[in-house]
């Protein structure tokens, strides 16, 4: 019979520090992956048959990566009681800062309990001040101008569709635009103002957009005139190819025969 004496378990160990590292372990649990977005990844399995519904002709297909769809909000107390956890919280947030796979992160800070404000900066002066209430019709601005304006790393999504880093930067110029008393026009002329016409998704037709409103256009043309040159000399191949039935090789011959006769008269 077991006794207590006898068996063997270890203590937990007190003195083991979390470095970033093991932050950084730890944070892999926060990962939500879903394809969305353009489709430049290779799929494999899909190129393979539709190759073998071809007949073997190459088919490539291409599918969205996977991305991680989390958004992280982290808000951090400060100050007080909470000074005894400087280096944790520290670690924390440079794994946090450091992990470029969460769709977007935003690290505010509070003193105790959060009121009508939060801060971008521990040192909460006024510049860094974030309301923590935004005004819904302010909020509904700010989703309607993101859809108006294209992810210049993208091109063919949205910045409110887009991961990429720029897009969430222009929409954080967006909200701080809408805070600061700009208009929607006067936003939009910004954002032209500083990356061009370009940005807009929808740009206005004038001469130096005219290929972005026709380009498309112009391509599928092109590709359709592709295509049918490419059909028409296979089936001449194929013509080409094609054995003589008997009608036209007695044809041929008939015609042969009287060359010969003539060129013997």
């Amino acid at each position: 019979m077991k006794v207590a004496e006898e068996r063997r378990y270890q203590d937990y160990r007190t003195d083991d520090a979390l470095d970033v590292r093991s932050v950084k372990v730890a944070l892999r649990r926060l990962r939500q992956l879903t394809r969305q977005g353009q489709q430049t990844e290779l799929d494999l399995d899909e190129t393979i048959d539709e190759t073998c519904r071809n007949a073997g002709e190459i088919e490539m297909v291409f599918r969205a990566p996977r991305r991680n769809n989390v958004r992280l909000l982290l808000l951090m107390d400060v100050g007080g009681t909470m000074d005894p956890y400087y280096e944790p919280v520290s670690r924390l947030l440079t794994a946090l800062h450091e992990d470029h796979g969460l769709r977007e992160f935003q690290p505010y800070y509070f003193h105790n309990c959060i009121y009508d404000h939060v801060y971008s900066k521990a040192r909460m002066m006024r510049a860094d001040a974030v309301p923590t209430e935004m005004d819904p019709g302010s909020a509904a601005r700010a989703v309607n101008l993101a859809a108006k304006l294209r992810c210049l790393v993208c091109q063919n999504q949205t910045i409110a569709d887009s991961y990429a880093d720029l897009a969430v930067d222009l929409r954080r110029e967006i909200r701080e635009q809408i805070k600061a008393g700009k208009s929607d026009s006067q936003i939009l002329e910004f954002m032209t103002t500083r990356y061009g016409d370009f940005v807009l998704y929808r740009p206005p037709l004038k001469v130096t957009t005219v290929l972005l409103w026709f380009g498309p256009a112009l391509l599928v043309i092109a590709g359709v005139f592709v295509l049918v040159r490419v059909m028409r000399a296979r089936r001449r191949r194929a013509d080409a190819d094609r054995p003589l039935t008997d009608e036209e090789r007695n044809r041929a011959a008939a015609l042969l025969a009287g060359s010969a006769g003539d060129e013997t008269q």
